[in-house]
């Protein structure tokens, strides 16, 4: 029995943490070791079932409806965007079209301004040389001479 004892003191080990408290290794103490309950052979082949879930539980569990809700957000709000990026493009493209005619209009308008100017001085001195020979009015022959 005096052997018996020496074999557990010898297997006894007591750990003395930083805080004072004593533990000791159970696994030494025969009196106090915990056998490990074996499952029978029959258990352990078994496969675990599968639970069956609906899909409503799948979705509830995995949060798929908020994430779903804050992606389309996301590209309805892309979608808007696009949209509102691609109308104001054709509104200042239509501006510069718009702008060009302007520019070309004007400048019609001078060229046509410009010619009516020239018609209208070139009418006036014909019937003005016209008028003055008519009345015998001519340019003086002016010799430096005489």
């Amino acid at each position: 029995m005096a052997n018996k004892q020496n074999d557990i003191n010898e297997n006894l080990r007591v750990y003395a943490p930083s805080r004072g408290n004593l533990a000791v290794d159970m696994n030494a103490i025969p009196a106090t070791r915990i056998a490990k309950q074996q499952e029978p052979e029959s258990h352990r082949n078994n496969k675990p079932r599968r639970e069956h879930r609906s899909l409503l539980q799948l979705m509830r569990e995995h949060k798929v409806l908020p994430r779903t809700v804050a992606v389309l957000s996301i590209c309805a709000v892309m979608g808007v965007m696009l949209f509102v990026m691609s109308r104001y493009n054709a509104i200042a493209q239509g501006h510069s079209e718009l702008n060009e005619l302007s520019e070309r209009i004007e400048m019609m308008q001078q060229q046509v301004e410009k010619a009516n100017v020239d018609y209208l001085f070139a009418i006036d001195i014909n019937a003005a040389r016209d008028a003055a020979r008519s009345a015998g009015m001519e340019y003086p022959n002016l010799s430096l001479g005489d």
